[in-house]
């Protein structure tokens, strides 16, 4: 989820430009040397380069210290390279040290997946069940409970609740600048088209709303990108439709091939090829 990624770093911006203001010439330097760290991380973040992210999280670090940030962004970065035990460490670490509930949200709701990754389902909902409750009005966390309900699967219609309310919930609330309320949405409409097959099988409504959730993603994001092509070839694998499937999980495999989604879409491709 890289909106998580992209609005924890817009809080611990705001953080920093608010601390410049009232902090001494030189430690107002280091603030802003920690502003040009932080986009470094999240430049190799959205062109899936995790290996260099990773590196430079290192410059997140206050006089040498880890942090909850440094731990959040080493967390993240870790879980896209599959590092999932590490990253679960590095992020149960950012939790203790956190002390904004927003940002402990964004931690809780990239635990749950990373606990997603490990088929430990019920740990996952868990993680973004407590999400919700520090961050109500935030779609993400209903959209990691829907996507935890379709991969341990038996649970199509609490999936598509699911789905459905972090669309509703995106669709109403105003996020923090147009390209993180694009993303949310394109996520949420991927993550709906999935549920939707799953439940119904209503090939028109999928088609409509991936046709409205790909080009949402614009060529920025490989991550997000890598994600919505993964999802919506789970789409079409559950409407029976397995050469789309195919051609939507190859698309996700080249668009981020160090990533997560890329990952899970390469090994479904091949499965199907086996099959």
């Amino acid at each position: 989820m890289l909106t998580s990624v992209l609005l924890f770093g817009i809080i611990f911006a705001c953080v920093l430009l608010n601390a410049g203001i009232r902090l001494s010439r030189r430690k107002s330097r280091r603030n802003f040397q920690s502003l040009d760290s932080l986009q470094s991380v999240l430049d190799a973040y959205r062109r899936g380069d995790y290996e260099t992210g990773l590196l430079h999280t290192e410059a997140l670090k206050v006089a040498g210290a880890p942090n909850a940030e440094y731990y959040f962004y080493r967390g993240k970065m870790l879980y896209q390279l599959g590092k999932f035990k590490e990253a679960e460490s590095a992020l149960s670490e950012s939790i203790a040290l956190e002390k904004d509930k927003r940002r402990m949200a964004l931690t809780r709701e990239i635990l749950g997946s990373v606990l997603v990754e490990q088929e430990r389902y019920n740990e996952a909902i868990e993680c973004f069940e407590a999400s919700v409750r520090l961050w109500p009005d935030r779609d993400c966390a209903h959209q990691g409970i829907a996507e935890a309900l379709l991969r341990r699967g038996g649970a199509a219609s609490e999936a598509l609740a699911r789905a459905r309310r972090a669309a509703n919930i995106d669709h109403s609330s105003q996020a923090m600048n147009a390209e993180i309320h694009n993303l949310n949405w394109s996520e949420a409409l991927a993550t709906l088209a999935w549920a939707v097959a799953e439940h119904s099988k209503d090939a028109a409504e999928v088609e409509r709303l991936l046709a409205e959730a790909l080009p949402l993603c614009g060529n920025e994001s490989r991550p997000i990108r890598a994600q919505l092509h993964y999802h919506a070839g789970r789409a079409y694998a559950a409407l029976g439709q397995m050469e789309m499937s195919a051609r939507q999980f190859e698309q996700a495999a080249q668009i981020d091939p160090h990533g997560n989604y890329g990952r899970l879409a390469r090994t479904r491709a091949l499965h199907m090829q086996v099959a």
